[in-house]
């Protein structure tokens, strides 16, 4: 269970720097 939180913390914060990425750019 530990991984798997983990791996959701660790796509939450790639969303997130996708979004300000895309923030920047668009």
């Amino acid at each position: 269970k530990g991984q798997t939180l983990q791996g959701e913390q660790s796509v939450q914060r790639q969303m997130y720097l996708i979004h300000k990425i895309f923030g920047l750019t668009a």
